[in-house]
């Protein structure tokens, strides 16, 4: 199963993070020494059931270490447009995760846009 790792929510001037993120993602925020996003990275790194990573808003210059397979993708826009949008059609699962906390509305609006997608994929939190 391919994982889909999505990091690409940048907050505004007005967002609270925004002092601490400096504009930059919030999937990089520090969370007890490490990128929050690298927390989701170990857990996906360290699943039986993950054989690679797609890495969603974030580059190679992120600084993040995955240690399966992994792909870079641009972000476009949002948790809904993303997720359908990285399906591989030769893949038949995805578990789409968050560097960030989306709400439950994010979540059932995103899995409506993946159930119609080639790959199913589920988002999960």
């Amino acid at each position: 199963m391919q994982a889909l790792l999505m990091c690409g929510s940048v907050p505004d001037p007005k967002d609270p993070l925004y002092p601490y993120t400096r504009g930059g993602p919030k999937a990089l925020l520090d969370v007890a020494g490490k990128p929050m996003a690298q927390w989701v990275l170990d857990a996906l790194n360290g699943s039986t059931l993950v054989d690679g990573v797609i890495i969603i808003g974030l580059g190679p210059e992120s600084g993040l270490i995955p240690k399966k397979p992994v792909a870079y993708l641009p972000d476009h826009g949002g948790a809904v447009p993303n997720a359908p949008k990285s399906c591989s059609p030769s893949s038949s699962r995805a578990a789409v995760c968050m560097g960030t906390s989306p709400g439950a509305g994010q979540i059932r609006q995103a899995n409506r846009s993946c159930s119609g997608s080639r790959c199913g994929a589920t988002m999960i939190r």
